[in-house]
């Protein structure tokens, strides 16, 4: 459904937030949902007229890296 609304930059950075069962993927996976929520929501702020809330993205983004496991 999504394919037919997006343009094929932004369908190839959606699919990316995919994965299998495999672990590595699943956290691959995690970042690039994190990469696409923070260009569409800076966009969107911008268009709204609101300020981005870069200092909680970037929280979040600590949080979720020191929860990666190290490989």
């Amino acid at each position: 459904l999504f394919k037919k609304y997006l343009n094929q930059e932004m369908w190839a950075k959606t699919e990316q937030t995919f994965s299998g069962s495999d672990i590595k993927e699943n956290w691959t996976a995690l970042f690039s949902m994190t990469d696409l929520v923070s260009e569409i929501g800076t966009e969107l702020s911008k268009k709204l007229e609101y300020k981005y809330p870069d200092k909680l993205e970037n929280d979040i983004r600590k949080y979720l890296a020191g929860l990666k496991p190290k490989t």
